[in-house]
């Protein structure tokens, strides 16, 4: 694999352009990636789609486009937001007045270092293994109660898969167990704003979730400054490097991001990971008969069916990924599941 400079741009294969919509537009496209991805890994690794975006497929060229430093999180540029705005139906001026809201982003997840490293650094005093491993004897004890529940035909996604991560992120950030259930819908239709493309009513939906959470993690961070408690959010607003610490905006955003992935991405791994083990006996068995397999067996299962099936860089300057060049504030998405099951 070369990143070396060329004049060329991407090619976009009418195919290719095909598959990938149905990735990213459809009901169908969602519900079986895979099927899609086999026929992407017998094209050539780097495409260009109508959409604007830049697409890699294979595991090497996405670990290296994701460790690039020319390539980073800025969806703020001129070009994106025009991108945005048309696939909305919307002028710029729109869209906006819309995102105003989320201006001035303070989460990890679309920053970039030093911003990202001041960040996680103080996130990291608070959040520490020795936090997580403290939780291990009652998130086994939690478990073991949800799973004595059980009895005869269940929806393991509503009696487990989203109740288990809901009670221990809601219990570690402080947050009343009574608003799960208010939070779930909430939570599923803002991180909807992550999908590489949505329709007009799911842009909105996740706008109005997001300042809906948002009003309520604000309003948590003013009761708990007022009364600190053992739990993660206490921390957070405890911690400390040096003079510096973490913002009102920068607690809730974390907040919110802790929560949203505490929730969403590991309910979703209980349930790919279920589903696959009960599709290959063969792999339950011997899990079963060597429980000291377990921690492999998760790194696999996110492998094998990973909740996060995307990620996009823009570039940050004029680039080049496989010898064709990427203009500054080109979008370049990878696609993970498609590179967690590269053939080559």
């Amino acid at each position: 694999m070369s990143f070396e400079n060329d004049s060329l741009t991407p090619p976009i294969d009418p195919e290719v352009d095909g598959l990938l919509a149905n990735l990213f537009m459809t009901e169908e496209g969602r519900n079986d990636p895979y099927s899609i991805y086999s026929k992407l890994h017998e094209k050539p690794p780097c495409h260009q789609v109508s959409l604007g975006m830049i697409v890699l497929t294979r595991f090497e060229d996405c670990q290296r486009l994701l460790r690039d430093n020319r390539f980073g999180k800025d969806d703020d540029t001129e070009g994106r937001r025009r991108q945005r705005a048309e696939s909305l139906d919307l002028s710029i001026e729109e869209l906006d007045s819309v995102m105003k809201f989320f201006e001035r982003r303070t989460t990890m997840l679309f920053l970039n270092p030093p911003d990202h490293t001041r960040l996680r650094g103080l996130v990291s005093r608070a959040f520490t293994p020795k936090t997580v491993e403290k939780l291990r004897p009652h998130v086994e004890r939690l478990t073991d109660e949800l799973l004595d529940e059980l009895s005869g035909r269940v929806d393991i996604m509503e009696a487990l898969a989203w109740r288990l991560p809901a009670t221990v992120i809601s219990e570690m950030l402080g947050v009343p167990l009574e608003m799960r259930e208010i939070f779930r819908p909430l939570v599923r239709s803002a991180t909807q704003m992550l999908e590489p493309t949505l329709t007009k009513e799911e842009f909105f939906t996740g706008i109005a979730a997001g300042k809906e959470m948002t009003t309520y993690l604000s309003e948590l961070v003013v009761e708990r400054r007022k009364s600190l408690g053992d739990d993660l959010l206490s921390k957070l607003i405890e911690a400390r490097d040096g003079n510096d610490s973490l913002t009102e905006e920068e607690l809730v955003s974390t907040a919110f991001l802790l929560y949203a992935a505490g929730f969403e991405t590991t309910t979703n791994l209980i349930g790919n990971g279920l589903y696959a083990l009960l599709k290959n006996p063969d792999q339950l068995a011997k899990l079963r008969s060597d429980p000291t397999l377990m921690p492999s067996a998760v790194d696999e299962l996110l492998r094998f069916d990973s909740p996060v099936q995307f990620d996009g860089r823009s570039a940050l300057q004029d680039a080049d990924v496989l010898g064709y060049s990427v203009k500054e504030g080109q979008v370049v998405f990878t696609i993970l599941g498609a590179a967690n099951h590269d053939p080559t």
